[in-house]
């Protein structure tokens, strides 16, 4: 891969040491967690779903998510990625533009889906954000003005 001059594969978000760390860990945290679902999930089973969503939702620290939270934060995604991609179009490397284009409909489409699972309906940020990724996708990069 190309990177601009200055910077190395481990300045990349996902590739630095703590980011391999933190994922590990919440790896791990996702396994146990699962398995006490199960474990509850068999031991009582009017326990569904809902239920378990519930509890877990009371026991996240601060507040709990609501949908319109959960569409603050989509809509942040949207506006943060637009900007990084405006500026990786006009970068000197065609590479970084084409590599931050797929990156940034990846991300979008995580947010789509969580959007999905947290939200009680399909909603407008279902839809801003597929506008978001179609315009990306219809994107090409500009170099830079002489």
């Amino acid at each position: 891969m190309n990177l601009p001059p200055g910077v190395k594969t481990h300045h990349l978000p996902g590739s630095r040491p703590e980011d391999a760390e933190t994922g590990a860990a919440m790896i791990e945290l996702f396994e146990e967690i699962q398995q006490v679902i199960n474990h509850f999930q068999q031991e009582y089973p009017c326990l569904g779903d809902e239920e378990v969503s519930e509890v877990l939702r009371d026991l996240l620290p601060g507040s709990v998510i609501t949908p319109q939270s959960v569409e603050v934060a989509i809509g942040r995604l949207v506006e943060q990625e637009l900007i990084w991609i405006e500026e990786c179009r006009t970068s000197q490397d065609p590479e970084l533009f084409s590599v931050a284009q797929r990156t940034s409909q990846s991300r979008l489409l995580g947010a789509k889906m969580l959007a999905r699972i947290i939200l009680p309906k399909y909603n407008e940020i279902e839809i801003l954000v597929e506008n978001t990724r179609e315009k990306i996708d219809s994107m090409d990069w500009q170099p830079p003005a002489a």
